[in-house]
């Protein structure tokens, strides 16, 4: 879920837009400190993302965390040249676990049945699958 969505709906902070934007701008800063800047990738990443790019199969990245961070980590990572979609926060209105990113990211360049998830999270999956459906016309 977006920043501002979890403030709004799940902590219930607030609802006025630029409050939320500021405290989401806040989170950010404060989970960057927390971070120290340090990406790191799990176990087979580097891998999996030489291989798929390796062989032409396009790639993307559908996160809830603002552009700016994900192109950080991207740089950190070393794989500025591997996607060939990033979609951020700033990109759609809602966030996951709505299908709306997948739907979003698929629709650029890829056939949506053909695409494979990797989350952090089951919502993340079941929102990809869900993707599916709607791109399908059968939700």
């Amino acid at each position: 879920m977006k920043n501002e969505q979890a403030i709004s709906k799940i902590l219930c902070w607030s609802r006025d837009p630029k409050e939320l934007r500021r405290l989401a701008s806040r989170k950010e800063e404060i989970h960057q400190k927390l971070q120290c800047g340090f990406y790191q990738l799990r176990e087979g990443s580097r891998e999996s993302i030489s291989t798929l790019s390796d062989h032409k199969i396009p790639i993307a990245i559908v996160s809830t965390r603002p552009k700016n961070i994900i192109k950080e980590a991207i740089k950190y990572t070393g794989f500025e040249d591997s996607f060939d979609v990033i979609v951020t926060a700033e990109d759609l209105h809602r966030g996951k676990p709505h299908p709306e990113m997948f739907v979003f990211a698929a629709r650029l360049n890829m056939i949506p049945d053909r695409c494979i998830v990797f989350g952090n999270s089951n919502s993340s999956v079941e929102a990809a699958h869900f993707c599916l459906d709607e791109v399908c016309g059968s939700c």
